[in-house]
């Protein structure tokens, strides 16, 4: 089935929330979604290209902030190649397939909305503003003259791509809100006043970005917006999370959603920077075909993104699979499998119709599988197949991700 562009508008909800102060809230944002084209290996290619830029870049900011490499970097062993495929530069959005989880900010004093793409798998928060140049028509524009909450960073970005575009800017802090009680005050973030080709309204809806990670994979080395909500006492706890179905979802921000479930299963980050877990086990039916591997888990990405033996191996177990070479497999539309994923000791699966990514173009039999291998990783980016069936929480003060059904 084809898979959907996530659009987000806002619905607040404030709770209370002890032991925190009386100003400390919990709140939440409701998601809608729409239909997005359907794939074809050609978009696929791209949106897989774009995802590999993305990790590397994460790598390489990793290594300036920190001095030390990402223990996932394989640039210890094989820089060259892997800058010399995906430099370290990427756009605003990787997902060619168009599935972004998008809401609705409010940025300066008065305050203005834009909407923004949500992504765990980044750190910094850009926008486009009032003298960009090149790709930010149909964009909303920030106007730091229009906010007495504006503050010029004195700090210039350039990022260049391999297509020769190029997202440039200033770095600015401002007040960014969700609700006109939740503000994070002197928020920085990149003043865009060049966009890439790919970040033009046709092929990125949203005006900009808020990238949900750690700050150590923070390209202008900002505290990310939940952190600093949290610090200056906006809301309850470092905690976001995801809940979404077929038909709507929900983004919460500031306070755990424990009691709201059974149990939610939690998972340590085992390295930080990007939301990354121990992934225990990858299962066909009751089948396991992989063990323990290394996961990060990334709202920017569409499908699950992983090792290309690991992938084989899952296939494998799939006897109506056909392997189409390039990391792509298909499989009878009216067949597809059960997929589970184990995360703190629990499976989680992913149902028959989310696995199946869409028919294979010229054909109403094949489908695409939604694993796709790649020789350039030894670890799983989970993304949007998988979350879209669980809610999924991201602990900043306890360095944890939690699943529940």
């Amino acid at each position: 089935m084809p898979h959907t562009l996530l659009i987000l508008t806002l619905f607040i909800v404030a709770t209370f929330a002890a032991p925190a102060s009386d100003t400390a809230y919990a709140y939440t944002i409701s998601l809608m979604k729409r239909d997005s084209p359907t794939p074809s290996t050609t978009s696929m290619k791209e949106t897989l290209d774009a995802t590999l830029r993305k990790f590397a870049h994460g790598f390489n900011v990793y290594h300036t902030n920190t001095g030390t490499h990402h223990p996932l970097d394989r640039a210890t062993s094989s820089r060259s190649r892997h800058e010399k495929r995906y430099p370290a530069t990427v756009p605003l959005t990787q997902d060619v397939g168009k599935t972004l989880w998008q809401g609705v900010l409010s940025v300066g004093t008065p305050p203005v909305s834009f909407t923004v793409d949500f992504d765990t798998g980044s750190s910094d928060m850009y926008l486009p503003g009032i003298t960009c140049t090149q790709n930010c028509r149909g964009h909303k524009l920030y106007n730091p003259r229009a906010s007495s909450s504006s503050r010029d960073y004195n700090q210039t970005f350039e990022f260049a791509f391999e297509d020769d575009s190029s997202v440039s800017g200033e770095v600015y802090q401002d007040s960014v809100s969700v609700s006109r009680f939740t503000v994070a005050t002197g928020q920085v973030f990149g003043y865009a006043t060049m966009y890439s080709d790919d970040d033009q309204v046709s092929e990125f809806s949203p005006d900009g970005l808020v990238g949900l990670g750690y700050q150590s994979i923070s390209d202008l080395d900002a505290t990310p917006l939940v952190q600093n909500l949290y610090a200056q006492g906006s809301i309850s706890e470092p905690v976001f999370g995801f809940d979404f179905n077929d038909d709507q979802g929900l983004l919460h921000i500031g306070k755990s959603l424990l009691g709201s479930f059974r149990r939610i299963y939690y998972t340590a980050v085992t390295a930080q920077g990007f939301w990354q877990v121990a992934l225990d086990a990858v299962s066909v039916s009751s089948t396991v075909a992989v063990k323990s591997q290394q996961a990060v888990i990334d709202t920017g990405t569409t499908t699950i993104i992983a090792p290309t033996t690991a992938v084989n191996a899952v296939y494998d177990a799939i006897p109506s699979s056909t392997n189409l070479g390039n990391g792509y497999y298909t499989l009878p539309c009216a067949s597809m499998p059960t997929i589970s994923l184990t995360f703190g000791g629990q499976p989680f699966s992913i149902s028959p119709s989310a696995f199946n990514f869409g028919p294979v173009p010229g054909t109403k039999e094949l489908c695409f599988g939604g694993i796709v291998a790649t020789d350039d990783l030894d670890f799983w980016i989970v993304g949007d197949m998988f979350l879209q069936g669980v809610y999924s929480e991201f602990d900043f003060g306890n360095n944890r991700v939690g699943f529940a059904m």
